[in-house]
């Protein structure tokens, strides 16, 4: 027989008990998470986590508005599949959220893409809104059909004449207005070009010589009623089979060949210049003149074909092409011209928007990148 202290028998039965209580709550831990699951019982659940919110989230109004949120939230882009519809109905809260959060907007429908860039979306028709009562920006995208597309075409300046011929794609109709009540405001021009992507698998497999001459069209009326084809230039996706092209304002447009096509690609400030695809050097750089381009003369004329002369005596440039001719005299603006043609470093420097639209040829000035193009 064991004889043992009190002392002792105090420690041994306290360690026996916290060995029981040790026991006691593994034993009611295990009991709860056999029984959670079925009988209901156990702790609650985690509430579960909600999507970020996004730049637009406190300005949704419209289905639309919605489509593109959830957009944000799933893929982090504004991108909105249109499906059959025609119009898009944004909220211009949600534009101009957009745009002060720099994120483009993307509209989807079979066979088109339209893309507008943060600054696009700064049009004033659409800032002037934001703060207007059940106004509503509506983007149209539609796809016209063959027999209208058909009727389009014939009224064109198309064939050797022009150099454009239809290669027989899809055509669209593109519009932007905002509405309020029953007030319509056209989006006339944006403030940098918008960029349009057409499908054009249905060509098949085209080769090097074809993508070259490959531009979009704009196809608009001028004062007079008659149709005028744009050429707008653009890059072939060959992976894709589709076709990018920007425009600056809104109307019908296709992808044509162009057998005369001249493309020109010229940053600010920037000695090096693409000529349709090849590298030239500028013997002197683009540069802003009151925020006019000026360019070499030689640059100009030579890349468009006109032809110059020059007179020393009376500091006059003529250029001429296809019959048409334009005067310009040194430090002397013409009517409809901000800033005269220049010398600059010894370098005669002309407005390249006034003398390239002068001789028939598209200006697209590209804000974001300083950089400017020419298409004819």
């Amino acid at each position: 027989m064991i004889f043992m202290s009190n002392h002792v028998k105090k420690t041994y039965l306290r360690k026996i008990s916290v060995m029981c209580l040790i026991v006691l709550a593994f034993t009611l831990c295990s009991f709860s998470a056999v029984f959670a699951g079925p009988y209901g019982g156990g702790s609650t659940p985690p509430p579960p986590t909600l999507p970020p919110a996004t730049p637009v989230t406190e300005n949704v109004k419209t289905d639309h508005d919605k489509a593109i949120d959830q957009a944000l939230r799933q893929t982090g882009e504004a991108v909105l599949s249109l499906g059959n519809n025609n119009t898009a109905q944004i909220s211009p809260t949600v534009v101009n959220a957009l745009a002060r959060a720099n994120e483009s907007l993307t509209l989807e429908r079979p066979g088109v893409n339209v893309q507008f860039s943060q600054q696009a979306l700064q049009a004033p028709a659409i800032t002037n809104a934001v703060r207007a009562e059940n106004a509503v920006v509506e983007l149209g995208v539609q796809v016209v059909s063959q027999a209208e597309a058909n009727n389009i075409l014939a009224s064109a300046p198309l064939g050797q004449s022009t150099g454009l011929f239809s290669v027989g794609g899809i055509m669209v109709d593109l519009s932007a207005q905002v509405r309020t009540g029953t007030t319509t405001t056209r989006i006339d021009s944006f403030p940098e070009p918008v960029a349009v992507t057409l499908d054009l698998s249905a060509l098949g497999t085209l080769t090097q010589e074809e993508i070259n001459q490959l531009t979009g069209v704009r196809l608009e009326k001028d004062a007079s009623g008659k149709t005028v084809a744009v050429s707008l230039g653009g890059t072939y996706d060959p992976v894709k089979k589709t076709f990018t092209f920007y425009t600056d304002r809104f109307s019908y447009y296709t992808v044509m060949k162009n057998t005369k096509l001249v493309k020109i690609s010229l940053t600010l400030n920037n000695s090096t210049a693409i000529v349709n695809g090849t590298s030239k050097i500028l013997d002197s750089p683009a540069t802003l003149v009151n925020d006019r381009t000026m360019v070499p003369l030689r640059f100009v004329a030579e890349s468009m074909g006109v032809k110059v002369d020059w007179i020393d005596a009376a500091r006059t440039v003529k250029m001429k092409q296809d019959g048409k001719e334009l005067v310009l005299v040194i430090d002397k603006p013409l009517p409809g011209m901000d800033v005269p043609a220049k010398i600059i470093k010894n370098r005669t420097m002309v407005p390249l928007r006034y003398v390239s639209e002068s001789f028939g040829a598209n200006v697209k000035w590209f804000p974001s990148s300083y950089r400017v193009e020419v298409v004819k």
